[in-house]
């Protein structure tokens, strides 16, 4: 348990203090908190400029089982009135093998308690990684980090910011959920937001599962908990997602619970799966908004499949909250114009835009066509 490539377990780092950590060796454990430089911390990370794990065109392998990360295999703190949790990302090359909880950075980072605004990532570095999950079981996969969760004991208060990953490529091989380009799954509880902006993905998700599997995104893959307010702006996503068993997929995020916000986003991979999948977001319950997006990305429609569109694949729950669509564009072929399947209740599609030679037009839906 807490096997790094530097230092196994982190209980308190000077703020003030920066560390250059260089690891060029292969690393393995049964176990969980497995990280390229540390396997476990309860400590903001202050990186210093020459820290790495591996080089560009480094074989390096990271094995673990869970909470595994190409930097640090787990992080838990409480934040407080933090500036960052990660001072320079290091930079990453390096094939990762796991089970679930992983990520190209960090498999798993809870933060408690924050006061002000935290950002995750203060300033990043180029990575480049290959993630592999071979456990149907697995959840939890994302190109930064695997399991993003904030917690507070008060209402209402802090937010945390991951914002500027523009220099990440590689894939993801997956045969479990919640999978994402960014950020596997993430979850708000009492914390005022989480916001995830200016990023881009060139990752390409990739589903093995022989049965069905929720929750791939561009961005993000799942969030299943209710909870405050995830805000994701002005992030793109230029990765493929593919997989004949995945059901709620989206080039920006792939199945939320409530309180989701996507605005000014654009998707121009291609989102190739099986049910209520989406240009921008796959399957969306209740509390949503999708505003000012873009997609040019195909979303291929053949028999069998169901409930692909341009902008939003399916809205669930027909009695449950509202959803909004405004000011969206959808140029991608697929089978619906902006928002597919059957629930056509609380639902409110303002001033959006897609061609007319689809496959499926909606009758009922109020819409402009290009």
């Amino acid at each position: 348990r807490a096997v790094g490539g530097i230092i196994g377990d982190v209980d308190r780092m000077n703020s003030q203090c920066k560390i250059n950590m260089i690891n060029d060796g292969s690393l393995s454990s049964t176990q969980y908190y497995i990280g390229g430089l540390i396997g476990y911390s309860n400590s903001q990370l202050n990186f210093g400029a020459d820290s790495r794990v591996s080089y560009e065109g480094g074989s390096m392998k990271i094995t673990g089982e869970t909470y595994t990360g190409g930097v640090i295999g787990g992080l838990d703190m409480a934040v407080g009135s933090a500036s960052h949790i990660i001072d320079k990302q290091p930079a990453v090359h390096a094939n990762i093998i796991a089970r679930s909880h992983t990520g190209g950075i960090c498999g798993y980072m809870r933060l408690k308690n924050t006061t002000g605004v935290a950002e995750i990532i203060k300033e990043t570095n180029v990575c480049k990684v290959v993630i592999t999950s071979t456990s149907p079981s697995a959840t939890n996969i994302g190109g930064v980090i695997g399991y993003l969760r904030a917690e507070s004991e008060n209402d209402d208060i802090g937010q945390i910011r991951l914002s500027g990953i523009t220099q990440l490529t590689g894939s993801i091989t997956a045969a479990g959920g919640a999978v994402g380009g960014i950020i596997g799954r993430v979850e708000n509880v009492k914390n005022k937001s989480i916001l995830i902006e200016n990023c881009k993905n060139f990752v390409n998700l990739t589903s093995t599962a022989t049965s069905n599997v929720d929750g791939f995104g561009g961005i993000g893959g799942m969030r299943e908990e209710p909870g405050y307010e995830i805000r994701i702006a002005n992030c793109a996503n230029y990765g493929d997602i593919s997989g004949r068993n995945v059901s709620a997929a989206g080039g920006i995020f792939g199945q939320q619970e409530e309180n989701l916000y996507i605005d000014q986003c654009l998707n121009a991979g291609k989102i190739d799966a099986n049910s209520a999948v989406g240009g921008i977001l796959g399957r969306v319950f209740e509390h949503a908004a999708v505003e000012n997006c873009f997609n040019m990305g195909e979303v291929p429609w053949v028999s069998g499949k169901t409930l692909l569109a341009g902008i939003v694949g399916q809205k669930e729950n027909k009695s449950k909250k509202d959803l909004r669509i405004k000011n969206c564009y959808n140029v991608g072929t697929t089978g619906w114009g902006i928002i597919g399947g059957e629930d056509d209740k609380n639902v409110d599609c303002l001033n959006c835009y897609y061609p007319v030679s689809y496959t499926h037009l909606r009758a009922h839906e109020t819409l402009r066509h290009l």
